[in-house]
């Protein structure tokens, strides 16, 4: 299908705006209707057919939501493209959820757009059945943060997944929020009243898991007075969140596994089965599949808990949300010390901003308590930030991985795979890493990036998409 042949409403009420996408859109050979406000736009898609729909979000008499609930019917033909300067991750997760294909925010960049057009429409040939769902989320106290690409990525996961049984598992480094994730797929979901149980895989020796996770009858141990309801059996129908079950023994893996296949669970000590409703969510920050290369993780176990995946970036990968997260910080924990309005330099909000994170959030978080504490309910200012990261560069474990350590790795896998690709396993793992970080210190600017890497920009899109990186506009 051409272009030409593809037909767009476009409902915006910025006259100019929606001028200038028209005609950029146009020039791309696609139909475009233009409307300026959600109401004439809802008319317009009732009593014509479109391939795709642009909305703005925020608009007089009718918002996007309210568009998108209105051509509830339509959704499963019509893919929506959001567009919004206003930005919350409860928005972007409940548009997605509503149904909408893309949501972008402004200004907008009218090569990203057209490419969001271009996968929306590849995906309605592909599949006019696919919808994300019908129904308005919930309103939320915003615990989710961030209004970076990356974190709406993130966003738009959890609204794909929030009402459907699949297991999900969310996949980052330590410290990034992963439980939060978690906590936000079962606000957002039908089972929102449900029970939300949460157990460390970690945190538990090998026999404590084990009861912890499945219960036991009375008698079945030692210690064991009374009959005790497992981790499944207490989430009812609500969401079991399995955190770090990379560490999880062996011998746990094989019981998980089993529960996951039959949706039954067997208290120690008894032969009765349970029904199992609960949703289940896992967590690592641990590379699985390599582990299962190892032989320290089930193969058939990541399987059955890899059916939908979230990856939350670290936050070094998204420094464009620093300054928000250290706002959202510094107010919840003064109001915890009794600082009723705390208040950080310019300068000191840049050095938090451009610092790595090692420890992602949980690390940042600690670190406002400190300053917090540290500036006796005063300015936190730019000298009190670099005495505390200068701490805590000291106190970090350092990395002993020299590269000569790192290329040797490299060439281990491949000539125990035999597969002769460790030059360009290696060189794809450096690329990725280097435009990660160019691309996150640039906020997503291309441009920016481009000229600090010495790529046109063109060779570092192709790159982009080859990586399937998203961090960018």
């Amino acid at each position: 299908m051409t272009n030409s042949l593809a037909k767009i409403l476009l409902i915006e009420d910025d006259k100019s705006l929606g001028e200038s996408v028209s005609k950029a859109l146009r020039s791309t050979n696609y139909g475009v209707d233009l409307v300026g406000d959600g109401i004439s736009g809802i008319k317009a898609a009732q009593n014509n057919r479109y391939d795709l729909i642009i909305t703005d979000m925020r608009m007089p008499g009718a918002d996007g939501l309210d568009v998108i609930e209105a051509l509830g019917p339509q959704l499963q033909q019509t893919p929506i493209i959001l567009t919004t300067a206003y930005s919350t991750p409860e928005k972007a997760i409940e548009a997605t959820r509503l149904g909408a294909y893309e949501y972008l925010t402004k200004p907008l960049d009218i090569e990203v757009l057209i490419q969001s057009i271009e996968k929306a429409l590849e995906a309605a040939r592909a599949s006019s059945n696919e919808t994300m769902g019908s129904e308005a989320l919930p309103t939320e106290p915003q615990t989710l943060i961030g209004s970076s690409s990356a974190m709406h990525e993130v966003y738009k996961s959890i609204g794909r997944n929030a009402d459907n049984a699949a297991t999900v598992l969310i996949a980052g480094e330590t410290g990034v929020g992963k439980e939060l994730v978690a906590n936000a797929l079962h606000k957002f979901s039908k089972r929102k009243e449900e029970p939300f149980v949460a157990i460390n895989c970690a945190a538990l020796p090998e026999n404590l898991l084990e009861s912890e996770l499945f219960g036991y009858e009375k008698g079945a141990f030692t210690g064991a007075d009374t009959n005790k309801a497992g981790c499944f059996e207490q989430s009812a129908a609500g969401t079991l969140f399995l955190d770090e079950i990379g560490d999880a023994p062996l011998s746990i893996q094989v019981k998980l596994l089993r529960v996951l296949q039959e949706k039954k669970v067997r208290r120690i000590g008894s032969h009765k089965e349970r029904e199992v409703h609960c949703k289940i969510v896992a967590a690592t920050h641990k590379n699985l599949l390599s582990m299962v290369e190892q032989k320290t993780f089930r193969e058939d176990l990541f399987y059955r808990i890899n059916v939908a995946q979230i990856s939350i970036p670290p936050l070094r990968h998204r420094r464009g949300d620093i300054v928000e997260l250290c706002k959202s910080l510094l107010f919840k924990r003064g109001h915890e010390q009794g600082i009723t309005s705390p208040s950080i330099s310019k300068e000191a909000l840049q050095l938090l901003r451009r610092y790595n994170w090692p420890g992602n959030v949980r690390q940042l978080d600690n670190t406002i308590s400190k300053l917090l504490i540290r500036s006796k309910g005063y300015a936190i200012t730019k000298e009190l930030v670099e005495q505390l990261l200068r701490n805590e560069e000291i106190s970090q474990p350092k990395n002993s991985e020299s590269l000569s350590q790192i290329v040797s790795k490299f060439l281990d896998t491949s000539e125990k795979d035999q597969k002769g690709d460790a030059y360009d396993s290696i060189i794809e793992a450096v690329d990725k890493e280097l435009i990660s970080q160019a691309l996150a210190r640039s906020e997503g600017n291309l441009a920016q990036a481009s000229r600090w890497l010495g790529l046109s920009r063109l060779t570092l899109r192709k790159k982009i998409s080859k990586l399937e990186l998203t961090n960018y506009r």
